[in-house]
């Protein structure tokens, strides 16, 4: 009997010192924290890995029109920059992102994969939005 309640004496102490180890770093992975201000990327000099590419929808005049050669005339020079005016778009294109409403997810099959009542406000009120 004797042993076992050493044993749970040495378990409750382990437990405890476990305890307030967790305690500790924990406090202090929040604490030391406290007053750092973490920015957005585009508000410091973050530089990322991969170049935005500009001219994403292959519709830049630039690329549409074959360049000029290094001993071009100012002929081919005006030739050019017509060529470059006729490829100019002449409407704005207009892009919506629009977030799928929720689903059920349980459903094995897409047709079991409906909208859930919530979803479905979600698609009327985004609907409504856009009109």
């Amino acid at each position: 009997m004797v042993v076992y309640k050493h044993m749970f004496m040495m378990l409750n102490i382990a437990k405890g010192i476990g305890t307030a180890t967790a305690t500790g770093i924990l406090g202090y992975a929040v604490w030391s924290r406290e007053g750092t201000v973490l920015n957005a990327s585009w508000t410091t000099n973050f530089e990322p890995s991969v170049r935005w590419e500009h001219n994403w929808d292959r519709r830049d005049p630039e690329s549409l029109v074959k360049p000029l050669k290094s001993n071009s005339s100012e002929k081919e020079t005006k030739n050019r920059e017509n060529e470059l005016e006729k490829q100019r778009p002449t409407a704005t294109r207009h892009l919506l992102l629009i977030r799928h409403g929720q689903y059920n997810l349980d459903g094995k099959e897409d047709s079991e994969r409906y909208l859930t009542k919530l979803g479905n406000l979600k698609y009327k009120t985004e609907v409504f939005f856009q009109d």
